[in-house]
């Protein structure tokens, strides 16, 4: 593609435009990727509030040096 826009456009710089379309292209393909790991906006509140009522109930049963005074 980069050797045909050469020949019909004149002042296309090819090398130029090859690196930027290579890490542009990287950079789409990454999004895509991690996209399927994200948590939808209104479930991630959810998860958070589930996680951190796991934490608080953990904490509960433990012995605290401070408390025995």
């Amino acid at each position: 593609m980069f050797t045909y826009l050469g020949r019909v456009l004149l002042d296309f710089p090819r090398t130029i435009n090859q690196t930027q379309c290579f890490t542009h292209t990287i950079n789409l393909c990454a999004k895509s990727i991690l996209k399927h790991f994200d948590l939808p906006k209104k479930d991630a509140k959810d998860s958070l509030d589930c996680v951190a009522n796991a934490l608080a109930n953990l904490t509960d049963n433990i012995d605290h040096e401070a408390d025995r005074g």
